[in-house]
């Protein structure tokens, strides 16, 4: 199912929490975005794999990422510095996130 040739069901397979740590990476590498953003939602993601669309060129699937409870602290690092703010914000509310990052996202979003 995760050599389909839909997207659709290939997402479905990336969304799934029982889908195995290598079909993960597969799909992670998928030429659909939505594939890879659902890899990105799924919490059972190794940690890895997020770590590596963490710098893929959609924003959705980067924001995906931030979301993730399971997200590495490395990855939040790199999210909470991402050029798409909603990203970067989603990132320092990961509760994951690194008090230090969260503080630092904070400064340099202070307006007041």
């Amino acid at each position: 199912m995760a050599g389909d040739r839909s997207a659709r069901v290939r997402r479905l397979v990336a969304g799934n929490s029982l889908c195995p740590p290598d079909v993960l990476r597969r799909l992670a590498q998928d030429r659909s975005n939505r594939v890879r953003m659902a890899a990105a939602e799924n919490w059972a993601c190794p940690a890895g794999v997020l770590q590596q669309l963490a710098v893929d060129p959609d924003d959705g699937v980067r924001f995906a990422v931030a979301g993730n409870l399971s997200v590495p602290p490395e990855a939040l690092e790199v999210l909470v510095r991402d050029r798409d703010p909603a990203t970067a914000e989603a990132a320092a509310a990961n509760p994951g996130c690194p008090a230090y990052l969260r503080v630092l996202w904070q400064l340099a979003h202070d307006t007041t």
